[in-house]
């Protein structure tokens, strides 16, 4: 885990941990898409978390071949990187009221899919972290951009970019074992209770269908979730990855008021440079 504060205001600081993508099989917190993140949250006020979490392992193949699974254990080490943050907060002038969750492609999935899980959700054992059990992994706001969160859906279809990764994942298609993925889908958790969501999506992204992003978007008004999805016209999905690009400017014109209200900061919005 890398972390970072503003340096040129006060805290505590509100702070967000910052994910990856990477189809759950590679990637790393050095990654651009990461970085760039981290240095407009620091510009808003807001302390980052860089953190990797478990990786679909692979064989040295070409292509490499899946040779384990990565959940729940992805997703236990993002609850348990939130959970780090708030039990270290005054170490970092961290307020630990004020936490968030921002990830991209299969990051975004990640942080969705923690944000709304239960305290009392079995999945998200401390086994990971075990030092950090009885700390809370609840945030206040939640960010993805471009985030595969309806896995039944997406590993239903069967036909595009996300299956082979989806079963690395999971270990199983979806129609050798539906429920493991209704396990990792976003849609499964979501309830009044989750923090505010945003949702930023490219239409033309054709490896994170917008239907898909819709669908979801469909689940957390059914639940009375707040949130607020973001069709980008025109972006795919690395516009929507690169984050300081313009095809952003939409998203960040919804999701900087939400998050200054939740994290109670008065930074004015930073224009696409």
């Amino acid at each position: 885990m890398d972390a970072a504060v503003p340096n040129d205001i006060a805290g505590p600081f509100p702070a967000v941990v910052i994910l990856h993508s990477g189809y759950w099989s590679y990637g790393a917190k050095e990654n651009p898409e990461v970085t760039d993140a981290a240095l407009y949250f620091l510009r808003k006020g807001v302390a980052v978390f860089l953190v990797n979490y478990y990786l679909t392992p692979l064989d040295t193949g070409l292509p490499p071949q899946p040779i384990g699974t990565s959940f729940p254990e992805n997703v236990q080490d993002v609850a348990c990187a939130v959970r780090f943050v708030r039990q270290n907060a005054s170490t970092y002038n961290v307020d630990s009221a004020r936490l968030g969750i921002y990830g991209v492609s299969a990051g975004g999935h990640l942080a969705l899919l923690s944000a709304s899980m239960e305290e009392s959700e079995p999945l998200l054992s401390t086994a990971r972290c075990p030092s950090l059990a009885g700390v809370s992994h609840r945030v206040q706001f939640v960010w993805g951009q471009a985030p595969p969160g309806t896995i039944s859906e997406i590993g239903a279809a069967s036909f595009n970019g996300l299956t082979d990764a989806l079963v690395g994942m999971l270990g199983e298609t979806y129609a050798n074992n539906p429920s493991i993925y209704d396990a990792a889908s976003v849609n499964t958790y979501v309830s009044p209770n989750d923090p505010p969501v945003v949702v930023g999506q490219g239409d033309n992204d054709t490896i994170v269908l917008p239907a898909w992003a819709q669908s979801l978007d469909a689940y957390y008004t059914s639940a009375s979730t707040p949130h607020n999805l973001i069709l980008v016209p025109g972006a795919n999905h690395v516009d929507i990855s690169t984050y300081e690009g313009p095809y952003n400017l939409p998203i960040r014109c919804v999701a900087e008021p939400l998050m200054h209200s939740t994290f109670s900061i008065a930074a004015p919005l930073v224009p696409a440079p």
